[in-house]
Order: C-alpha cells, then sequence, then structure tokens
C-alpha cells in the first residue's frame, strides 16, 4: 500500500487519460512493426510459446484490428477489464516477438504493457475488494487506483533499469558514460551519409563530441545524474509537483538521448506527459473544472 498522497480526478480527467492511454497503445502497435519470421534468439515467454504465427501478416494485422476495438472499448469505460486483459496479452506477445529476432532486447515498448498491467490490476483489485466492503480504499474510485497503479508500475520501471545498470557494472557505468560518444559520433555519421546531410552538421557533432571528452568529468555528471534520476524516480510518487517535476526531468533525458544517439523512446516521453506530468489534469485546470472529484 502507497504510504505517500494519492491523487484524485475528475471523471472527465479519467476518460482523457483513457483515451490517451488507448492511443498510445494503438501508436505503439501502428509504429513498432513486426520485421520477425522466426524466433531465433527467442525472449521472455517466446522460450515457452511458439509465437511465429505473428509473422503472418493476415493473423497479425486481424489480432491488432481487435485490439484497436479493444482499445475503444477501454478508453470509453466499457468492459474494460476484457479489454485490457486481452490489451496486455496482445502487447506481450507482439513485442516480445517483434524483439526475438534480434540479439539485444530492446525496452522501448516495455512501458505501455506495464501500465496496462497496472490498471488490469486496480480495477480486479477494486472490483472484487469493494463486493464484500464497499468503504475500501476509502471510497476512491476504481480509476483512481488505477492511474495510482500505473504511476507506480512507470517508478518501478525507470528503478528497476537503475539498479540493473548498478548491479551489471556497478560505478563503470558512470566511469564508461564518456564513451557514449563514440555511439554518437557513430550516429551522426549515418545521419550524413543515410540522408545527405550538410557536412557542417557533422562537423557541429564532432565538435560537441570532442567537447565531451575533453570535459570528460562533466559529461560523467550529466550520465551519472540520469543514473540517480532513475534510481529515484519512485520520488514521483510523492506527489503532484514531485510528479511534474520528475516527469519534466525524464522527457528531458530521453529527448537528450534521442539527440546524441538517436535512441527514440517517444512511447516513454508519451506516457510519461500522461501520468508524471499528467497532462490531462493541468489542462483541465486551465479550463477551470474541479480539480478534485466531489463524488
Amino acid at each position: 500500500m502507497r504510504i505517500v498522497p494519492q491523487l484524485t480526478h475528475t471523471p472527465g480527467v479519467h476518460a482523457a487519460i483513457r483515451w490517451s492511454l488507448a492511443a498510445t497503445v494503438m501508436l505503439a502497435f501502428l509504429t513498432k512493426p513486426i520485421y520477425a519470421e522466426e524466433q531465433i534468439f527467442p525472449k521472455g515467454i517466446a522460450n515457452f510459446v511458439d509465437l511465429t504465427f505473428l509473422a503472418n501478416d493476415t493473423i497479425a494485422f486481424t489480432l491488432i484490428g481487435i485490439g484497436g476495438i479493444a482499445a475503444f472499448l477501454f478508453a470509453i469505460g466499457r468492459l474494460r477489464i476484457l479489454s485490457i486483459t486481452y490489451l496486455v496479452l496482445l502487447c506481450t506477445a507482439v513485442f516480445t516477438f517483434a524483439m526475438s529476432h534480434i540479439t539485444k532486447t530492446r525496452h522501448d515498448t516495455n512501458v505501455v504493457p506495464l501500465v496496462l498491467i497496472g490498471y488490469l490490476i486496480a480495477y480486479v483489485q477494486h472490483d472484487f475488494t469493494t463486493r464484500r466492503d464497499p468503504t475500501a480504499f476509502g471510497g476512491r474510485s476504481r480509476e483512481d487506483l488505477a492511474f495510482d497503479y500505473g504511476q507506480q508500475m512507470i517508478a518501478a520501471m525507470y528503478v528497476l533499469s537503475g539498479i540493473t545498470k548498478l548491479i551489471r557494472c556497478g560505478t563503470d557505468w558512470v566511469k564508461d558514460s564518456v564513451l557514449v560518444v563514440l555511439q554518437m559520433i557513430r550516429t551522426q555519421h549515418c545521419e550524413f551519409y543515410d540522408h545527405l546531410s550538410p557536412p557542417d552538421d557533422l562537423e557541429h557533432w564532432l565538435s560537441i563530441g570532442r567537447s565531451m571528452v575533453e570535459h570528460s568529468n562533466l559529461t560523467r555528471g550529466m550520465f551519472g545524474s540520469a543514473l540517480i534520476l532513475e534510481l529515484f524516480a519512485f520520488a514521483a510518487l510523492f506527489g503532484r509537483v514531485w510528479s511534474l517535476l520528475f516527469g519534466l526531468a525524464l522527457i528531458a533525458f530521453h529527448t537528450s538521448v534521442f539527440a546524441l544517439m538517436n535512441i527514440n523512446f517517444y512511447l516513454n516521453m508519451i506516457v510519461l506527459s500522461i501520468f508524471f506530468v499528467n497532462v490531462p489534469y493541468w489542462l483541465s485546470r486551465l479550463r477551470k473544472e474541479p480539480a478534485v472529484a466531489t463524488t
């Protein structure tokens, strides 16, 4: 159970959050195509379940089409447990299979099914618990509980990412972070040769790379602060302002990584905008709607 403030929103804000999350789920399906045909490097459930049926375009498009219907039902607040269960299973299968043809493990889609799992747990727990005790959860709605669990799943993901870096590399992750310059230069060279970007652009990034190497301690401090940001992401659960600040900081982190190394975590940034920055809530404040539900 959380021992920090629990945020409450109006039904209108929750509707906006559901629509935003549903749109993000479909965006993930549409922009993360399945290139795999075989499970050459099976990961996760692919070690136990044959997911190669997803290589069939007809089957994949049909399942994703049904996913669109499920996302719509979730967004309008109908059959929420059933629709989210389907979306969780579909996300897990599709994204796992998409990773099972490469040696490395991608993390750019993890946040979507994690938040959906948080919502599913909250819905099931709220419905079953309030049947026995209507006063459970202090009268909080299941949407408030679901948002709460969604935030916790995001925070846990970032904390786990930071802990994993420390377990695998220790403090060497910070010490060797200056080597990211090599990745940055490789990325900019690819951009130069793939898209014929102006030579001045390449020279600009090369000069930045040289500066990062020359000021290696500053570079380590920058990436070390990103590690600290991940490790303390749980602080975003301390309240709305904390959530806003950590959300903006993590979005800035992802933006800088994309600019330097062309590693795109746009799904994370969208989800952070919804749950940490909480754009639907702040837009409702601009429209002078009540910040807290009165019923």
